[in-house]
């Protein structure tokens, strides 16, 4: 049986065994629909007998905002994955995303696997592309302005988990 909240939530995080393991997690993943995506570490809190580092995530189209719950402090690794995501094929490393192919008046942004840290950027995701080195031109960086809003339902999610930054 699946457990939906595996990964979602305080009480469910996926185990990771320490800050590499986190990477590698976050790294080997996609959407569902195989769309990679730019993370950072937003917060993280302590829950239990342990801290749970709860990271930020956007799909490279900017449609799907997301939080998950990562316990570095756990040794065991999971084979299992969120609700919603997938184990990234490494076939689909040599595919490219282009954000705006199908709208010529939109800067193309290519992305070709998961970006991310395990820091926290206050201009995500910009700061984390930037810092990536995967964004080289000003028509690049105004696809991002012009594409990753955060909705009100994830402001929501990061207001329930005391995030003051993003409100």
């Amino acid at each position: 049986m699946i457990n939906i909240l595996f990964g979602k939530s305080m009480n469910y995080p996926v185990p990771c065994d320490g800050v590499r393991g986190e990477m590698l997690y976050l790294e080997n993943l996609v959407f569902k629909n195989g769309i990679p995506f730019i993370f950072h570490r937003l917060m993280s809190k302590k829950h239990n007998s342990s801290i749970i580092d709860i990271y930020e995530i956007v799909s490279c189209d900017g449609k799907i905002w997301d939080l998950l719950y990562l316990d570095m402090y756990n040794e065991y690794r999971t084979e299992f994955v969120p609700y919603g995501y997938r184990e990234a094929v490494r076939a689909e490393e040599l595919n490219r995303f282009i954000l705006g192919l199908n709208n010529p008046h939109i800067p193309q942004l290519k992305v070709d696997q998961n970006v991310g840290s395990n820091l926290r950027y206050k201009d995500f995701p910009l700061g984390v592309l930037i810092e990536n080195n995967e964004l080289f031109h000003e028509d690049e960086r105004a696809v991002i302005f012009f594409n990753f809003k955060r909705p009100k339902a994830h402001l929501d999610k990061l207001a329930a988990i005391g995030d003051k930054l993003n409100r």
